[in-house]
């Protein structure tokens, strides 16, 4: 699961009950099939679970990712570097997690360039303290945050860059997107940015059913609950009444979309009330709410979103199963006058 499974931070209740969430998870809840977007997973708990997940030995993506950037990071900054030069670099991300992927690639790049700053873009200021402290405890480095989403707020967040930028959008959190969702980010993301700057994206790749299933639904149970919590917060944050023990957790392939979709299953026919939303649902036996989707890409299809999204492929890193790619992007130098 990476949107998330993103590694974005907390989803305060005050953002949760903000008028604008409300109505999305209305009109989800309202719909055949039934859907709560995974951004709603991270409260403090969904939070801790997730990181819990991300130590899961059947959860690969995450070692996978750790392993090409302790591979490949001083390459990708020697990439960076031969574009424009080594005087100065900024380093920019959208969910930066708790900031140990970033500091695999600061390190490097300290030792490339004469000036490397940071600076990352959050909801969550929490989550912000955390990767900042993190990149700069052990070299000098300027950083700087912005609180907000990748989608409304980047713009301020490339505003504060100089020399060369590369911009990071890590750990497969665009596999959670739907494809028009993720065309109109990289969209936000190619408009924010400028002629000759680099995108370094992650990508979960195609793989067995075998090895996909289990890191979404583990053998102790911890995605389960990841799952459930998600009722859990409805119950305490908008007064509803989910009944958590009669619904159940279940991952499962979709072939034609080409993705790991997570679901919570009524055990029985029941009826539900959210308070906060004036709203009463019955939900037969078997009736499935779909909270995720976590996309899987083939080369072609990764190089084929770069090209429409206004984005040259450079170079793509894999671990030593081939599981995950790290792809460096780069956005076409303009063309002399």
């Amino acid at each position: 699961m990476a949107i998330h499974r993103n590694t974005s931070g907390t989803l305060t209740q005050a953002q949760l009950t903000h008028p604008e969430n409300l109505r999305e998870l209305r009109q989800g809840l309202l719909g055949l099939p039934r859907r709560i977007s995974s951004k709603f997973f991270y409260d403090d708990r969904g939070s801790d679970l997730f990181c819990q997940i991300t130590e899961l030995e059947e959860y690969y993506l995450t070692a996978c990712e750790f392993e090409i950037l302790h591979q490949n990071a001083s390459r990708i900054g020697k990439i960076v570097a031969g574009s424009r030069g080594n005087t100065a670099v900024s380093i920019l991300e959208a969910g930066p997690g708790d900031g140990r992927k970033t500091q695999i690639i600061t390190r490097s790049f300290a030792n490339l360039f004469d000036s490397v700053s940071y600076g990352a873009i959050d909801i969550s200021p929490e989550a912000l303290d955390v990767a900042l402290q993190r990149v700069s405890q052990d070299m000098d480095i300027q950083t700087h945050s912005v609180i907000g989403d990748t989608l409304h707020s980047l713009p301020d967040l490339v505003s504060t860059a100089t020399g060369s930028r590369l911009f990071l959008f890590l750990g497969s959190n665009i596999g959670n997107y739907a494809s028009d969702g993720a065309a109109r980010l990289l969209s936000v993301i190619r408009e924010a940015l400028f002629p000759g700057d680099f995108v370094l994206i992650g990508f979960d790749l195609e793989k067995e059913q075998e090895i996909l299933i289990p890191a979404y639904s583990d053998s102790k149970g911890v995605t389960r609950e990841f799952n459930l919590n998600l009722l859990k917060r409805l119950n305490r944050e908008l007064g509803a009444d989910f009944d958590v023990n009669e619904f159940e957790h279940e991952a499962r392939y979709n072939v034609e979309a080409g993705a790991m979709q997570s679901f919570l299953v009524s055990q029985k026919r029941q009826k539900v009330n959210i308070e906060a939303m004036g709203l009463d649902l019955v939900f037969e036996q078997a009736e499935e709410i779909h909270t995720e989707n976590s996309h899987k890409f083939t080369l072609d299809g990764i190089e084929s979103m770069a090209s429409r999204a206004g984005f040259v492929p450079i170079e793509h890193f894999f671990d030593t199963r081939n599981y995950f790619t790290t792809s460096l992007w780069k956005i076409p130098d303009a063309a002399p006058v």
